[in-house]
């Protein structure tokens, strides 16, 4: 969201750019190959990674505006794509489409 003078207006891939651009959500050194991958940053007790992937609607959906049938759209996409997660021992998600 940016403010404008007609309020807050939804821009395209804000959200990802900002994300991207905090190192506690994204280590920009650890991914390079594919660049639609975020990645948070390495903790002392694991050597796993927690690897993410932010996909937006078109057009953009401002939640204090959603019908439900919004909310219901979204959570098929969720169903539908949940078998795309990888889970393992530390429940780190892989391959999580974030919309």
């Amino acid at each position: 969201m940016l403010f404008s003078c007609a309020g807050l207006v939804p821009i395209p891939n804000m959200f990802e750019k900002t994300v991207r651009s905090f190192p506690n959500f994204h280590d920009e050194t650890f991914v390079k190959s594919e660049e639609d991958l975020l990645v948070l940053p390495k903790t002392d007790d694991t050597s796993s990674r927690v690897t993410y992937k932010i996909v937006e609607y078109n057009p953009l959906l401002d939640s204090s505006n959603m019908t439900i049938d919004d909310w219901v759209f979204i959570a098929q996409d969720i169903k539908v794509n949940f078998n795309a997660l990888e889970i393992n021992k530390r429940t780190s998600f892989r391959g999580l489409r974030l919309e």
